[in-house]
């Protein structure tokens, strides 16, 4: 069932709590935000099955988050973090009322509930020597300087999957990934920092709704020629590289600030997080439609 209505999502954050709490050598924050989307539907929609009929100016509840998160001490040499959001999305969205008895769980159907756990690494401090940091489990490495976007910030896949939502908490993020970083910051005079940075697995970037038929059409009017015109278009989903060893992120930067100026070299040894067309070809069984194969190449930057 597609519905007729248009809505916007709006959201709102409703409540932040930090803590502090002290036991001994330890030290411990607490925080924590619910946040709320609401739907406004701006079209009549008469013969909705899913919810009562609405009408154009119209609210709806869709989706609510509770984003908890705790960080501090476990001792002088040991830091953790930890962020897990729960989400419950309220899609009141069936096809016949037949799917609403209690036989075809209706609450089930109704709403969903999922545990994301952002965040949650524990950082060695000093580790085996002064200056050399170890930090462990999923996390988020920023390359660079700059707020949110940086051509070098590239170990975190971005997430495009909310490219239209306009959320500053989801638009054009960088997912973190499970992994293990060490940092050296040497003991000079000035500051000099080594990082060496390794990801377990690949984690292809969350792509929006339509990308798929928006890139094959502009590539097909590209292709056309008035001779063998293409009017359709079939996509071979790209080989995702399976978990190994050898097949995660690697990075490597070295960086310093001279004279008020972030200067770096970095290394970067993993795969495209975004899908690329590796070749097409004509469908043998009909000329106008062409098959695009893609991929996600490796990379050396």
């Amino acid at each position: 069932m597609q519905r007729k209505s248009v809505y916007f999502i709006i959201s709102l954050i409703v409540l932040y709590f930090p803590v502090q709490t002290v036991h001994g050598e330890s030290e411990i924050f607490f925080g924590g935000t619910v946040k709320l989307f609401t739907a406004v539907f701006t079209a009549d929609d008469p013969s909705a099955v899913s919810v009562p009929p609405h009408k154009a100016g119209d609210f709806s509840t869709t989706r609510g988050e509770l984003r908890l998160k705790a960080d501090g001490y476990a001792s002088d040499n040991v830091s953790f973090k930890t962020q897990v959001y729960f989400i419950a999305t309220a899609d009141p969205a069936y096809d016949s009322l037949a799917e609403a008895e209690s036989g075809k769980g209706f609450s089930s159907n109704m709403h969903d509930v999922d545990t994301y756990f952002k965040e949650a690494n524990f950082k060695l401090i000093d580790f085996l020597t002064p200056g050399l940091d170890l930090i462990i489990g999923r996390q988020r490495v920023r390359w660079g300087t700059s707020d949110e976007y940086n051509v070098i910030d590239n170990l975190n896949p971005v997430d495009f999957a909310n490219l239209f939502l306009f959320d500053p908490d989801y638009f054009v993020e960088h997912l973190p990934m499970d992994g293990c970083t060490i940092e050296y910051l040497f003991p000079f005079d000035f500051e000099l920092k080594l990082q060496a940075v390794y990801f377990f697995y690949f984690q292809p970037a969350p792509l929006p709704a339509g990308f798929e038929d928006g890139m094959q059409a502009s590539q097909l009017a590209a292709l056309n020629n008035p001779i063998t015109p293409f009017t359709d278009a079939n996509s071979l989903s790209p080989d995702v590289p399976k978990y190994a060893l050898d097949r995660g992120i690697t990075g490597l930067r070295l960086s310093s600030n001279i004279f008020n100026f972030d200067v770096g070299l970095s290394y970067y040894h993993g795969y495209i997080s975004l899908p690329l067309p590796r070749k097409f070809w004509n469908s043998p069984a009909a000329y106008t439609t062409i098959n695009f194969y893609y991929e996600y190449p490796m990379s050396f930057l």
